[in-house]
């Protein structure tokens, strides 16, 4: 009604909406879990699957016998499971989960091989006093590659490309030389 239930009185609208209350975290991990199990299922594979929450991330460790087809070369198949899992979860619980997926403790050891790597190519790089290209990347491996050579002085890192996969290129800083002026001794 409108001014004191006389004048310019409209007719409102109101609109309500129910508050999910967001689901325990043991519960995503149980569905992210399952989800995954369908997923191997259909490949074929048997597989058993552990699950936790850390840091607002639901990790799920696979092991089975046929780790290496799981894996997939570069770890694509492992990325390409853990994007089906992350996207169905969030079409169930209409939230944005972050999963993590690990298989035969894959991740880590990819992680220690891409820190030599850097290390070895940057000492390469300094030793040449050239740059030195890595081959294409992920963005996280990427990542990992820059945050490495970051605390060396000696070297700088960029990425180069276009796409999902991009190079890495290593560069060994030029030092300024120091100009300084002889005295003469008298």
């Amino acid at each position: 009604s409108g001014l004191f239930g006389l004048l310019g009185g409209k007719k409102a609208k109101i609109r309500a909406a129910v508050k999910i209350e967001p689901e325990p975290e043991e519960d995503l991990v149980g569905m992210a879990a399952e989800i995954l199990g369908q997923l191997l299922e259909k490949m074929g594979e048997s597989c058993q699957i552990r699950g936790l929450v850390e840091a607002d991330q639901i990790f799920l460790t696979v092991e089975g016998e046929d780790a290496g087809l799981l894996i997939g070369k570069q770890g694509q198949t492992l990325e390409a499971l853990q994007y089906l899992v992350t996207r169905i979860l969030a079409k169930k619980t209409k939230g944005k989960p972050r999963v993590v997926i690990d298989i035969e403790s894959y991740r880590e050891r990819h992680k220690n091989a891409l820190i030599e790597l850097a290390l070895k190519q940057g000492e390469k790089a300094k030793r040449l006093g050239k740059p030195v290209t890595l081959n294409p990347m992920n963005a996280h491996d990427r990542r990992l590659v820059h945050l490495t050579l970051q605390a060396d002085k000696d070297l700088k890192t960029k990425s180069r490309g276009e796409g999902l996969y991009k190079k890495v290129i290593i560069y060994p800083v030029k030092k300024k030389k120091e100009v300084g002026l002889e005295s003469e001794v008298l």
